[in-house]
């Protein structure tokens, strides 16, 4: 399979604007600083996702009615069973996703990339590793390394996947946000929920905040603060520029076109 690559190509060059050169170097930039970020973490992240399986299976064999200690780890950790709703949680992963309040009982839905990682492990996959974007509590834009894995060992349908999250870094400085390329911001499209990905086409169809929250059963502004988590995630100021960022995902092929 031939490799697909961001570098120049065998044939003649292609002259390119100096706006486009530009942007594909601050793409290059910040995506250097996300892989630095994920070598120096990489080492200690594979030490503590190990140090994290170790504790829950040492305390399903003492058999002990205490409930699993996940306080102690730095990292985001937390538990799902097989619908996908948290069972456990540290106090980490509740600062970083819900604003310190726990959510035990609900599912992390707000991500589509967990999503699809719990899909893998049901499917009968061990283990999976990935680093991806996401958003916290905060709507910041992050560079994420997730570890998610089967409890099998625990013999307990309620614990099925153990899931360790450790933040790399922020994009929360308005000069970094503004340099997400297309393909960024494709890559954080694609994290969106369906009501998202709703929101995101009828603001770029111009349909009015009122007629959107109607359209998907939310309220005005439980649609004004989606739409405020989304242009954050993206890297965009107004909401204008979504219309834009649409066209363009739809000029490109990577989204089907409008109806």
């Amino acid at each position: 399979m031939d490799e697909i690559s961001g570098g120049q190509s065998r044939g003649s060059p292609v002259p390119q604007s100096r706006g486009a050169l530009n942007d594909g170097i601050r793409s290059m930039e910040l995506t250097n600083r996300i892989d630095s970020a994920h070598q120096i973490h990489s080492r200690t992240f594979d030490l503590a996702k190990t140090q994290v399986v170790n504790a829950l299976l040492q305390w399903a064999e003492s058999s002990s009615g205490d409930e699993p200690d996940l306080s102690r780890f730095t990292d985001c950790v937390y538990i799902k069973d097989a619908s996908g709703s948290i069972i456990r949680e540290n106090r980490a992963f509740c600062d970083a996703f819900a604003n310190g309040e726990t959510m035990i009982g609900r599912p992390l839905s707000s991500d589509e990339t967990f999503t699809h990682l719990d899909a893998v492990i049901m499917l009968g996959s061990p283990w999976i590793e990935c680093q991806h974007f996401s958003s916290d509590a905060a709507g910041r834009m992050c560079a994420l390394q997730t570890y998610e894995r089967r409890l099998d060992e625990i013999e307990d349908p309620a614990f099925c996947i153990l899931v360790v999250t450790r933040i790399l870094g922020y994009l929360d400085k308005e000069e970094d946000v503004r340099r997400l390329s297309l393909r960024e911001q494709f890559a954080v499209f694609n994290t969106f929920d369906d009501t998202d990905h709703t929101i995101c086409r009828m603001i770029a169809e111009g349909e009015s905040t009122k007629d959107i929250a109607a359209a998907v059963s939310l309220t005005t502004k439980s649609i004004e603060n989606r739409r405020q988590r989304m242009l954050t995630s993206l890297g965009l100021q107004r909401p204008v520029e979504i219309v834009k960022m649409m066209v363009r995902l739809e000029e490109n092929r990577l989204i089907g076109r409008r109806r």
